[in-house]
């Protein structure tokens, strides 16, 4: 049921003007308390994408090794395919640290916004 915030009056949920005084009901807005796990935190934010970042560049070298290791058994293209491969991962995780690492700065701005 919606009361009517002029009159008091109750009214069915799908009328748009009271019955009793004709005044447009203003649709009431319900707040839900957000959980602080739901939302992450700048800070969470930033310390993930160190640890994502940790283990892509950590990726990096162990594909370049294994292009070295299949060199030596095969052609040097495996050498070729692991040392670019390597260095297009390590690359890739200094890109997405920045960007979620960015992002973790913005949430922390915006909290700090919303405390003031």
């Amino acid at each position: 049921m919606k009361f009517c915030q002029h009159c008091g009056k109750e009214n069915e949920e799908s009328m748009t003007f009271c019955q009793n005084c004709g005044e447009k009901i203003k649709p009431t807005s319900v707040q839900t308390e957000v959980s602080p796990i739901a939302t992450p935190t700048g800070n969470t934010i930033k310390n993930w994408a160190n640890i994502v970042f940790g283990l892509i560049v950590a990726l990096g070298p162990i594909i370049i090794i294994a292009g070295i290791a299949l060199a030596e058994n095969t052609d040097g293209i495996s050498f070729l395919v692991g040392l670019v491969s390597g260095a297009i991962t390590i690359a890739l995780g200094f890109v997405s640290r920045a960007f979620v690492y960015g992002y973790g700065i913005i949430v922390s701005y915006c909290e700090r916004r919303e405390n003031e």
